[in-house]
């Protein structure tokens, strides 16, 4: 009985380990459920570069949309601006960092 209840244990292991996302090696970029899923791993400039490489196109486009949606005009574009320059000194030297880095990519 013992060994059919080990045995039982270990194959629903199996089955969970099946069913459960896999990533591959290093950065990566796969869709799931529908949802765009991105793996990095490292430092925050190799996570800035990785976004970079991973999503470059569409971060641009999506940056592109935002201001052309929330700042329409200069001035609007200035004041957003004079915003995130606000915010920018609360964030983490970690996250600046990583976000200096995706914004060259």
């Amino acid at each position: 009985m013992t060994s059919i209840r080990n045995k039982s244990r270990w194959l629903g292991l199996l089955c969970l380990l099946a069913a459960s996302p896999t990533w591959a090696a290093g950065p990566s970029r796969q869709y799931m459920d529908g949802y765009l899923v991105v793996h990095l791993e490292g430092s925050p400039e190799e996570l800035g570069r990785q976004q970079g490489a991973l999503l470059g196109r569409l971060a641009r486009r999506m940056l592109g949309d935002l201001m052309q949606g929330e700042a329409p005009t200069p001035e609007a574009r200035a004041r957003l601006l004079a915003g995130t320059r606000v915010m920018e000194r609360y964030q983490p030297p970690e996250y600046r960092a990583e976000l200096k880095v995706l914004a060259s990519a």
